[in-house]
């Protein structure tokens, strides 16, 4: 008997009779929502949390490019969650969900030298625990800020945000601010919700359930391994163990958006072509030209690698910048330096990846060239590999 599973409509492999006990049994205990098509053999999961709904509130003169961008950060977290959203264009009809957020005004002022978030709540004794959740991030970003209470008519939590930007601060600084923001809220509102329902955070990621349906990742098998151990013991060849890689981008680029930004999506895959372990690899990714890149995706804060990352059999996993003030070091560096969460071994003959990673390009004149290039550090930095290719967007 053999099961093949999905994960949110995404494929991830298929389990034999040996291991679909303890692979139901484990998503069970994470939390993850089951439907089983015992007919065809398919078994269906979902987020912990997909079952829950969030509502946008939007009003018409609350048409501004900067909320709009907070917005689209905290909707595109969320939805990763598997969160259904809402868009509601107006207040005064609340609908029936689990929770409504409006982010209210994004103002620039002449008087402050530093953000200052004004989160206006309205919650039951039950949900008290969403603001305690969402002080802590906050606090974790060293975001100043502030809870004001409303009384309004509705049964379920809602939220809105007002945020005070220093008018001094420029479009890197309230990016780096707004992206801030957005983690601190996604992070509160999801972990408020897996606690209410009793579900792990691992259940609002498929990373947990990839070591069911890990392969490996290479051609050669162990037989051919074999023979060539076997090859080179006959002719007295002594090979001495050293560590080697291949490293290479898979990527696509997107059409432009109405701001005729470029987006690119992709993986960085690490592959162990050596004979010992790759350990603890440290990428560069160096871009240019530096103000008008910007690097994203499923890579996490250092201060929430502990929260943000997922835990696993084998621990946490996921890639985090190194550096407290990354954003700063990239726009003067033009280099961003990720790291793993946690120790990395890569054995020989399999591939670790940066998954999922996102890049905002901006339009640039006619003649120039966008360019990110890679280099790979193991061994405590004392060996490097370059990427084999590069990502160019010509202009």
């Amino acid at each position: 008997m053999r099961i093949d599973v999905t994960y949110q409509n995404k494929k991830l492999g298929s389990l034999d009779s040996s291991s679909i006990t303890a692979f139901v049994h484990f998503c069970h205990s994470e939390g993850y929502v089951l439907d089983w098509d015992v007919k065809n053999q398919k078994l269906h999961l979902k987020s912990g949390i997909s079952e829950q709904t969030i509502s946008f509130i939007h009003e018409e003169n609350e048409d501004d490019e900067e909320g709009d961008a907070l917005r689209k950060d905290i909707k595109s977290l969320l939805a990763a969650t598997g969160i259904r959203i809402k868009d509601v264009k107006t207040k005064t009809s609340l609908p029936q969900n689990n929770l409504s957020l409006r982010v209210s005004f994004i103002t620039f002022e002449e008087d402050i030298t530093t953000p200052f978030i004004e989160v206006g709540c309205h919650l039951s004794p039950k949900q008290k625990k969403l603001k305690t959740m969402l002080q802590h991030h906050l606090e974790a970003f060293e975001l100043q800020h502030a809870f004001i209470k409303h009384k309004i008519d509705a049964k379920q939590p809602y939220l809105t945000l007002h945020c005070k930007i220093p008018a001094q601060y420029n479009k890197e600084d309230w990016q780096l601010v707004r992206q801030k923001i957005a983690l601190s809220i996604a992070v509160g509102v999801s972990q408020f919700l897996c606690s209410s329902l009793g579900k792990q955070p691992s259940a609002l990621s498929e990373m947990p359930l990839h070591s069911f349906f890990k392969e490996n990742v290479v051609s050669n098998t162990s037989q051919n391994q074999s023979h060539m151990k076997k090859q080179a013991k006959n002719k007295n060849v002594t090979t001495q163990a050293k560590p080697n890689a291949e490293v290479y981008f898979n990527y696509t680029v997107h059409t432009p958006n109405s701001k005729g930004q470029f987006s690119v999506t992709g993986d960085l895959n690490i592959k162990n072509t050596g004979t010992v372990d790759l350990e603890n690899p440290l990428i560069c990714m160096k871009v240019q030209p530096t103000e008008s890149i910007n690097l994203g995706g499923q890579i996490i804060p250092p201060s929430m690698a502990d929260t943000l990352s997922v835990q696993s059999a084998g621990g946490l996993q996921g890639w985090k910048f190194m550096d407290d003030d990354w954003f700063k070091q990239a726009r003067e560096r033009g280099e961003y330096w990720i790291g793993p969460v946690q120790t990395l071994r890569i054995p020989p003959n399999e591939t670790a990846a940066l998954s999922n990673f996102q890049l905002t390009i901006d339009q640039l004149d006619k003649q120039e060239t966008a360019v990110i290039r890679s280099v790979v550090y193991v061994q405590d930095k004392n060996t490097s590999f370059t990427a084999d290719n590069d990502i160019k967007l010509s202009f």
